[in-house]
């Protein structure tokens, strides 16, 4: 019982450092920054597949509905590291992050019905971006560009098993986290320089819902399922000040020009989201779905900012998992779960009319991966180590000018599985 309360601690002590969570990526610029996996290692590892999954030892928090097929208490923390490589013509930077990829609890509450909870992250900003333009055969004035922050997302669910077949659920979350983003403008003939800085706390809620059907034919199991999370308003509470600046030797010059102040001024309005799915599984052996999800980030906006480049995003997702035996007690390899995915998308960016103004053909970010994880149980307790690798790469129809991204992602999460709540026998 002793690793119960270990991983309590460790709960705690993530919770803490979820803030660190961040990417290296200039597409943070826009919007509430790059938005992070929806889904567990499990969901990552086939392409991010989540309407149409169940399973009674993992969470699945994309659809709420999968709760109430849990059939014990689901303990999962989880990290992941990112390698990110971005090019621009002959120029290539390299960077590293790493931090928390989400911490759940589940837990059936009777044959029917399930609750959970779960701390992950929603988006990350991190950015550095620089443009120098001549005011004149002497004179080069030097824009950057920098923020970092990010929005979590914690969620507490429940689900309802309605019939023998249909399932439903939901999920009600609280948004919230620190964005700060920066611009210092300087003129290489001046020792001065304009900072403009903006701090501001993000924090809302919203909802999502779930659905599944389930029947067999034959000795397969079908699963249909649907999400949907209609928009919802977060407040940017925070300042904005700005300062003239000098960095010059004996001189320490921070002056402030304007503080200002704006409380409940500033709401960033979330697109809906909906997705269905599709699956179909023997028993544990094998699986294998489909899935399409669309968000409407055209209705994104954000008061007292013009909202630049949104468009409604179109996600494909194929995937599935295959355990050769997992009664196997010999071969410790065939009691693997081996999981595979592929997704595509059409990104909600589209950056045609920063890069080339005159364009009448849109071509917005397109965003696709691959991805493979392994289950690995731990013999003699109900808890698995999942482990998942996953490559992409975002791209579009411009010219080598236009920043290009590859990263490769590694995912750890310790799944622990255990009865908690058992009635007691009075002889």
């Amino acid at each position: 019982m002793k690793y119960k309360f270990i991983f309590f601690a460790l709960l705690l002590v993530c919770s803490l450092l979820m803030a660190q969570v961040n990417t290296y990526s200039p597409y943070s610029y826009f919007g509430v920054g790059t938005l992070s996996s929806v889904g567990n290692s499990n969901s990552v590892s086939m392409g991010g597949l989540g309407s149409s999954i169940i399973s009674a030892k993992s969470l699945n928090y994309i659809n709420p509905a999968s709760y109430s097929f849990l059939d014990r208490t689901v303990l999962e923390f989880g990290m992941r590291s990112t390698f990110l490589k971005m090019s621009e013509l002959d120029n290539d930077q390299n960077n590293f992050t790493s931090g928390l990829s989400n911490i759940s609890l589940g837990f059936p509450i009777s044959k029917k019905n399930s609750l959970s909870v779960a701390l992950l992250p929603y988006s990350s900003v991190g950015y550095t971006i620089s443009q120098t333009e001549d005011l004149d055969s002497l004179n080069t004035a030097t824009t950057s560009h920098t923020g970092t922050g990010g929005i979590n997302r914690f969620l507490i669910g429940g689900s309802w098993q309605v019939l023998d077949n249909l399932s439903i659920g939901g999920n009600f979350n609280y948004l919230f986290g620190p964005i700060r983003k920066e611009t210092f403008i300087h003129s290489n003939q001046s020792p001065y320089y304009f900072r403009n800085i903006s701090d501001k706390m993000t924090r809302g809620f919203n909802f999502d819902l779930g659905l599944l059907y389930t029947f067999s034919l034959s000795d397969y199991q079908i699963v249909f399922g649907t999400t949907f999370k209609p928009g919802s308003s977060l407040k940017a509470e925070g300042y904005n000040t700005q300062y003239l600046s000098s960095d010059v030797l004996n001189e320490d010059l921070d002056y402030v020009i304007s503080s200002d102040t704006l409380y409940n001024n500033n709401t960033i309005n979330l697109p809906l989201e909906a997705s269905i799915g599709f699956s179909i599984q023997s028993n544990t052996k094998w699986l294998i779905g489909l899935e399409y999800k669309n968000v409407n980030w055209r209705d994104y906006n954000e008061s007292e900012i013009d909202v630049c480049c949104m468009q409604s995003s179109n996600e494909f997702i194929i995937g599935g998992f295959f355990t050769p035996d997992k009664d196997d007690i010999y071969n410790y390899f065939n009691r693997v779960q081996y999981r595979l995915g592929f997704s595509y998308s059409k990104g909600y960016l589209d950056l045609t009319d920063l890069y080339n103004e005159n364009s009448t053909e849109k071509n917005p970010l397109t965003h696709f991966s691959g991805s493979f994880g392994m289950a690995l149980p731990i013999n003699k307790v109900s808890s698995t180590a999942n482990i998942s690798f996953r490559y992409g790469f975002i791209n579009n129809g411009f010219s080598d000018d236009y920043i290009k991204e590859r990263y490769f992602s590694i995912y750890l999460a310790m799944t622990l599985n255990e009865k908690w709540f058992k009635k007691i026998k009075i002889q």
